[in-house]
C-alpha cells in the first residue's frame, strides 16, 4: 500500500515525510494523553522506521512532528514556530489551469510588495478533503480561507495580503 507523503516544515527547510498522517493516528490511539514530550518521542520514534530523520536534527523533527500531531487532532497548538515567515499562503487545488494561475498571482503579488511568504499549493486530494474544502480554487492565508471556487481579484488579493502582513507587525505605542 502506497503511503502519503507531507511536505513539513523542520527548522527553516521543508522535507517530505513519509506516513506521517499513519504515525499520527497510531500514536493518537497508542498514546492520547501522554505528555507531549511522550508524544513527540513516539512520533519520532515510529516515523525513523520509514524516514531517514537525522539523530542531530532529532530535537527539531520531534518539535515538527507534534505541532503536526496537535493542528491533526484539533489541540490547541503548543509548539513555537522556530522559522516566522511574514504570511503563510496555501493554493489549494489539484492543478487546474486556474489553480495553477493563482498561485502564479499570488507570487507575483508576492514580489510586486516585497514580502517574505511561504506558498504552498496544496494538490493532493486526500490532504484537500482533510482540510474540508469543497471548492477550488480555493486560497488560505494564515490558516484562514479567504475565497474558494473563485479565484480572487487582484486588488482584493493584494488587500488580504496586505492585512496579514500588518497583523503580524507589533503595535506602536503612543507616549
Amino acid at each position: 500500500m502506497a503511503q502519503d507523503i507531507t511536505q513539513l516544515r523542520i527548522g527553516k527547510y521543508y522535507f517530505g515525510i513519509v506516513g506521517l498522517f499513519d504515525a499520527i493516528s497510531n500514536v493518537a490511539e497508542t498514546n492520547g494523553g501522554e505528555p507531549d514530550e511522550v508524544i513527540a518521542g513516539a512520533l519520532f520514534d515510529k516515523l525513523s522506521e520509514t524516514n531517514y530523520l537525522p539523530e542531530n536534527a532529532k530535537e527539531l523533527y520531534k518539535q515538527a512532528f507534534l505541532k503536526e500531531y496537535q493542528k491533526q487532532r484539533g489541540l490547541a497548538v503548543t509548539v513555537p514556530d522556530a522559522e516566522k515567515d511574514d504570511a503563510a499562503i496555501m493554493i489549494i487545488g489539484q492543478g487546474c489551469a486556474q489553480c495553477d494561475k493563482l498561485e502564479m498571482d499570488v507570487i507575483s503579488m508576492l514580489s510586486s510588495l516585497k514580502i517574505a511568504a511561504r506558498v504552498e499549493h496544496v494538490r493532493d486530494v486526500k490532504t484537500i478533503a482533510r482540510m474540508g474544502v469543497i471548492s477550488v480554487p480555493a486560497l488560505m492565508i494564515n490558516g484562514k480561507v479567504k475565497c474558494a471556487g473563485s479565484a480572487p481579484a487582484a486588488s482584493q488579493l493584494r488587500r488580504w495580503i496586505e492585512e496579514c502582513v500588518a497583523a503580524d507587525k507589533p503595535k506602536k505605542q503612543e507616549i
